[in-house]
């Protein structure tokens, strides 16, 4: 059983670092393309960082990742979205390239 369930976990492994490596050459592909534009906001605590995809008249689509992931995520999921929008995917603050919050800009609700 413990045999099993360490080919499974390296399976797993495996299957991740590939699709990690797809996502990369993905991004290079648009990046080199022309087609994706990096883009960084300015916010009281540093940037905020991204891409933007499409043409720049259509209507904006904004693109936000769940939580411990990064704007990146939906380059997979972009060959599959009508082609006539404009993508805005930022990383939220903490994330992918975007600066960390003070940690006194934290908001707390405690119940």
């Amino acid at each position: 059983i413990f045999t099993t369930l360490l080919y499974t976990i390296k399976f797993e492994v495996v299957l991740y670092v590939m699709a990690a490596r797809q996502i990369v050459q993905s991004c290079r592909a648009l990046l080199n393309s022309g087609k994706m534009k990096e883009i960084s906001l300015k916010v009281p605590w540093g940037d905020v960082k991204g891409f933007e995809l499409g043409p720049v008249d259509a209507p904006p689509v904004l693109l936000l990742h769940g939580w411990l992931d990064n704007c990146y995520s939906f380059v997979p999921l972009l060959t599959h979205l009508p082609h006539n929008r404009r993508y805005i995917a930022l990383d939220l603050p903490g994330h992918g390239h975007s600066s960390h919050k003070p940690i006194y800009a934290y908001n707390f609700l405690l119940s």
